[in-house]
């Protein structure tokens, strides 16, 4: 004596195929960042972002890079789209006429170039990619920190000596002389 429900076999296979199909109609994207780079001030830096998506890259996908100024709180506002093969730079104005596409997105690149950078660009940018039906993931972000463009300098070990102080550039200039 089991307990009868008004579905028949039919329905109930249906229903588990139904089920099926759409658990497994959406997947995951993983987007991956650099955590951290630093770029000279009035230089172009490329941020690169990339992602694994177990389907093929479609027309569908799409690519958003938004920006969060150091120490604001608040939330990032979007500076580039790029969708159906076409660039979309943002018009804010803190980076107008200055984002580019950089990537491939048939190589699973997503990267953009900043022109000009300058300290107001201290802070964090996040790369979000969707390649339907992968559209399921996180973006990824990176802390991008704009330095003082070191002029001159023939060696990294110079340039590391220069941001110590001139006590460590008398030193340096001691040692190579001997």
């Amino acid at each position: 004596m089991g307990i009868r429900l008004g579905i028949s076999t039919h329905s109930y296979a249906s229903l588990c195929v139904s089920v099926v199909f759409i658990i497994a109609g959406v997947s995951a994207i993983d987007v991956f960042t650099p955590a951290e780079v630093f770029v000279e001030n009035g230089t172009t830096a490329t941020l690169a972002c990339s992602f694994k998506s177990t389907e093929v890259v479609s027309s569908s996908a799409s690519v958003w890079w938004f920006f969060l100024p150091e120490g604001d709180p608040g939330q990032p506002t979007a500076i580039f789209h790029f969708f159906a093969g076409r660039s979309f730079p943002s018009s804010e104005l803190q980076f107008k006429s200055r984002v580019e596409w950089a990537g491939d997105m048939n190589k699973k690149d997503a990267s953009i170039r900043v022109i000009q950078m300058h300290f107001l660009d201290n802070g964090t940018f996040s790369c979000d990619v969707k390649n339907p039906p992968d559209v399921s993931g996180e973006m990824s972000i990176t802390k991008v920190r704009v330095v003082m463009k070191e002029e001159g300098l023939r060696s990294p070990l110079e340039a590391v000596l220069a941001r110590l102080g001139s006590g460590m550039k008398w030193i340096w200039a001691r040692l190579t002389e001997a």
